[in-house]
Order: C-alpha cells, then structure tokens, then sequence
C-alpha cells in the first residue's frame, strides 16, 4: 500500500488488470462467500491505510500552518524518529483517535460505501503559536474531509462523513475522550449503539482508542434493557421505510443490507454482554459467532448469509 502511495501509476495497472480478469470474475462466480469477504477486507485494508497517510499529511500541513515545522509526517507516523526538544509537543499531538464506524469500522467496506469517522482526543492544551489543540484537530479534519472529496480528473478517494459523532452537526469536530463517553453514558440513543457495534481504528493513539472502546462496551452491550433492542430496531426500520425515498435503494429496501444488518445487530446487542465472542463490526463474522453459540440455527444462518452476500453483490455491480 505504502508502494501505491509513491508510485500511484501501480494502481491504474492493478486496477485495470483485475477489472477485466476472467479468471477473477470466474472466481469470484464460483466462491461468493470467501470471493465477497476478501474483497471487503482488502477495500478496508486499502481504505485505512490511505485514510491514516492523508489525515497525517493534512495534520502536518495544519502544523506548517500553525508555524510548527519540527514535526512532519514522518515523525507524526512513527517512521522517522523526533528531535528530543520536539518529543513533549510530539506526544501530545499524537494524543489523538480516529475512530472509523459503518462498513469501514467492521472491516466489510463496499465499493460505493462512505467513510464514517469521529475523532476523540485526551487533553486539550494550547499550542506555541497560541491556538489550542481543539483547533488544530478541527482544522486538519476539514482539510482532510476536503481533500477526500474533491473531484480530480482521477475521480475521488472517499465519500467522508462526520456526522455521526455525538450531537450531530450541533457538536465539534473532535471533542474530548472524557466529554465523548459522558455523552453516550448519558444521551447516547439507541441507533448509536448499533452505530458503535462497528467502531474500528484507522489512526492516531491506539491506546486511546482501546480506552474509548472499554469504555462504550457496557452502553452497546448493557447487562439488561428498559426496552427489547429488538423492538427499537424494528421502530427505527420501520422509520426508515416511511422515509426510503427510492424504493430502488439497495441498502435500505426491505430484505436489503440494512435490514440484514438490523437483525444481526439486534442479535449481538441482546447477547453480548454475557458473550464477548459476538462483539465484532463484521456482519459475517457476526453470524458465525452468532450461530456457534446456536443463537441462530443453522438454516436461519444460511439464509441470512446468502442475503448479505446477495445484496452485497448487487451494490458492487451497481457502482462499478
């Protein structure tokens, strides 16, 4: 990936070779299932390692902006060791998360999928040139959301959305890890945990990142429930179907992924506070734990996966 990066004429020639391979597309016919899962995982895997290198080149150039040239991209993703003098301010940049939701966070992202993202940070402090760190953040994510999304004779990378963070467009663009929790503790809505049933790293302090998930696990899989999370899904998607719009939508009409993924997600919420084994963002994965725990039989299993991989392949087909 990093290969790609220096040498993008390597994409174009990849790109062209397996876009017009029979023996892909004879592959992928014969083996749906396996074909579909890596093809998933690697547009993922393609997607994170991009995501991490543009929001750190759009970090560095915030940095340059800010008048703070000691610490480049190199420093910032661990490759190139940092002048001792820089090392306190180093740390304390870095102190950030980025955290990817949706199909990016549960490693399955699709060709026409968006890139989902929140940012938590630990401490916010003020920087030498006399801005605090709340801005730096805010600055190097509109920089990077626009350098996602601007149409070049290329196309573009990704489809990049913020507003899944908490409090919507009414809340900042990175808030504090402190701030973020007491939020979910407090207020976070019922959509919001089958939002974080697919929360994954893509770049910044993994640490922090582990602390953020120790710290949501109990709001997503909560030892007992006021209401039956299979109740409230079954409001939210019955919402959704009054609002579809375009009943052509792969993703949102009835039997489609979304519903798949409801039902799956409803399953995981209700089991995995006692099963640790079904907290995973991958909707596959999810129902192969699911049916080894012999909460799904092996039938409803099947089914369940020949519809996924169905409809996935319907959205791939639609968008290539």
């Amino acid at each position: 990936m990093r290969d790609f990066l220096r040498y993008p004429l390597q994409i174009e020639v990849v790109v062209a070779v397996a876009a017009n391979s029979n023996y892909l597309t004879d592959v992928l016919v014969r083996n749906p299932e396996s074909e579909l899962r890596r093809a998933t995982e690697e547009l993922s895997v393609i997607a994170t390692v991009v995501g991490e290198a543009l929001f750190l080149i759009c970090l560095e150039k915030t940095l340059v902006n800010y008048g703070i040239n000691g610490v480049g991209f190199g420093e910032l993703s661990g490759e190139k060791s940092v002048n001792e003098e820089f090392r306190p301010l180093l740390d304390k940049i870095r102190d950030f998360a980025v955290i990817s939701l949706g199909k990016l966070g549960g490693g399955e992202l699709n060709y026409s999928s968006d890139i989902d993202l929140i940012v938590v940070f630990n401490n916010n402090f003020k920087l030498p040139n006399g801005k605090e760190y709340f801005e730096l953040l805010h600055e190097t994510i509109i920089l990077f959301t626009e350098s996602a999304m601007t149409m070049t004779e290329a196309g573009f990378l990704f489809r990049v959305d913020f507003r899944l963070r908490p409090d919507g467009h009414a809340a900042p663009l990175a808030r504090t890890l402190q701030d973020t929790i007491l939020y979910y503790e407090t207020r976070g809505e019922n959509w919001e945990r089958q939002m974080l049933i697919k929360a994954g790293f893509l770049c910044g302090n993994k640490k922090l990142y582990k602390t953020f998930i120790d710290s949501v696990t109990p709001f997503i899989y909560p030892a007992s429930f006021f209401k039956s999370p299979t109740e409230q899904i079954a409001a939210l998607r019955e919402s959704m179907l009054r609002n579809i719009g375009d009943e052509n939508n792969i993703k949102l009409f009835k039997g489609g992924i979304r519903d798949i993924e409801f039902g799956v997600q409803a399953l995981q919420m209700l089991n995995g506070g006692k099963n640790p084994s079904v907290r995973t963002g991958n909707s596959l994965t999810a129902i192969g734990a699911l049916t080894e725990l012999k909460i799904l039989n092996i039938e409803e299993a099947d089914l369940l996966t020949e519809a996924y991989i169905f409809t996935e392949g319907l959205s791939i087909i639609s968008n290539l």
